[in-house]
């Protein structure tokens, strides 16, 4: 698909992380360049220096990619949501199936849709922010040096060079005396093999003088040999600890590059470690503060979780002309089983084990239904607070014998009998009515029609039930 030119090419990055899309300095780009071919057919300093330039500008364009990738991918909804996920994955879900983690966030988050404004950048953010910018500037610092380090070897690669250059042609010039002089030796030793007619008319005397004049030239042909040989062991002793000292300074200056692109690669996945953990934190309490769930510990086929529940005001119909005592909260620690490699519910305890909650896990066992259970338990909650303030409240007029853990209350009616009423544990909440059980201490036929007759009522409070229940009675007998 063709892009309008105006459109910048790292605006791009989120949909497709292609690095050939972005930057022309690809590594099969980089690979083909006429540095590194130059570099390759005639190596040297400046081919060098330009080949690493070039590399820079490679690994620049790619963090500036990544930059802008980092930017885009925040507060996009979903892709935030999965790489929330992701983080939670590998950074503290590690001993734990991935299933398992995956069913169990999924259920929790989606019990109520994330906000879709962007998220604010806390105070730790900013500050691992201002960590990661002093990081990058300290590795181009130290970037700029070592390409000033390798600059400076460069020189002194070329200088070396030129001498050795200089010292190969003495050395030239020294090998070419020596055939001279071993032609000469030669032609010494050929004696009269050698020797031309012209030679032959010459008198015994002068071809002496003559021999006498050519081994005094020996001599001296043999003494600048053996100075020409002195120099240039001198020189190659020279050379030597030159080669010695440029394979160290290679091996120094591979070394520091090793360093600089190790403390790159740390710096750089300690600050995304850091980003990560600052975004899991972030989102843990938002989820907090949405849902009233705190994560406290991740065990196997297990989650303890704290809950803060908002307690209402008990109704003043429940209160027998009491004053109810007010909103309030309370919190409590709860631990959901989970089946083995699932995330569905196997059981639950609640801590304090004020309050009914068997029923729930009962319908809910074995069904991947951990948001609407831990809502159910909160429900629960609330409205025993608000059953134990009433039938409290119904205590202080009528003798009742009751418990939170019990649906069952048995009440004293002025004629001596005992009304068992069916209190809900949503009572007086959601709805829920009381209704009359049975009647002891009355013959059966009696209790039967009184709880008959109250079938149909709507008794809203125990008052009702006990007045209602009496009148029944009287109307029986």
């Amino acid at each position: 698909m063709e892009r309008p030119a105006s459109e910048s090419l790292t605006t791009i990055a989120p949909l497709q992380l292609r690095f050939e899309d972005i930057s022309v300095h690809s590594p099969g780009v980089f690979a083909k360049s006429d540095a590194m071919k130059t570099l390759r057919e005639a190596p040297s300093g400046v081919g060098f220096r330009a080949a690493l330039k070039e590399l820079n500008q490679t690994e620049d364009s790619f963090a500036k990619i990544l930059s802008q990738a980092r930017e885009k991918a925040l507060g996009n909804g979903d892709g935030d949501l999965e790489r929330i996920k992701a983080h939670i994955k590998r950074l503290k879900f590690g001993t734990i199936e991935l299933s398992t983690e995956q069913a169990f966030l999924k259920a929790v988050l989606e019990s109520r849709p994330l906000p879709k404004e962007t998220p604010t950048e806390s105070e730790g953010f900013k500050a691992l922010q201002q960590r990661l910018k002093n990081l990058t500037n300290e590795n181009e610092r130290r970037a700029e040096e070592m390409e000033r380090e390798i600059a400076s070897l460069g020189d002194e690669y070329e200088t070396f060079r030129v001498e050795h250059r200089a010292l190969t042609e003495v050395v030239e010039e020294l090998e070419q005396l020596e055939a001279e002089a071993a032609a000469a030796a030669w032609e010494a030793q050929a004696g009269d093999a050698s020797v031309s007619a012209a030679d032959r008319a010459k008198s015994k005397e002068e071809l002496q003088r003559e021999l006498e004049a050519l081994d005094a030239e020996l001599r001296e042909v043999n003494v600048k040999l053996s100075e020409n040989q002195s120099g240039a062991s001198e020189l190659k002793a020279e050379l030597a600890p030159d080669e010695s000292a440029i394979d160290q300074i290679n091996a120094q200056a591979k070394y520091l590059i090793g360093i600089s692109k190790a403390a790159a690669r740390e710096a750089e996945m300690s600050a995304q470690i850091a980003e990560a953990q600052e975004a899991v934190l972030e989102q843990t309490k938002l989820l907090v503060t949405l849902q009233g769930v705190e994560i406290m510990a991740i065990e196997e086929n297990a989650l303890v979780l704290k809950i803060h529940t908002h307690l209402p005001a008990t109704p003043e119909f429940a209160m027998e002309s009491a004053k109810p005592r007010g909103p309030s909260s309370t919190t409590h620690t709860v631990t959901l089983h989970l089946m083995k490699d699932s995330a569905r519910l196997a059981g639950a305890t609640l801590e304090p084990s004020d309050t009914p909650i068997l029923d729930i896990i009962e319908e809910s066992a074995g069904m991947p239904v951990l948001a609407r259970a831990l809502a159910e338990i909160r429900l629960r909650i609330a409205a025993t607070a608000q059953r134990a303030e009433a039938l409290a409240a119904a205590a202080a007029r009528t003798a009742l014998r009751w418990s939170s853990g019990e649906s069952l209350v048995r009440a004293a009616l002025p004629n001596g009998a005992v009304a068992v009423l069916d209190v809900p544990f949503e009572w007086p909440t959601r709805g829920a009515n009381i209704s009359l059980i049975n009647v002891e201490m009355v013959p059966p036929q009696v209790a039967q029609l009184a709880v008959t007759r109250l079938m149909t009522k709507n008794l809203l409070c125990i008052g009702d039930a006990l007045e209602a229940t009496s009148e029944a009675l009287k109307n029986q007998a």
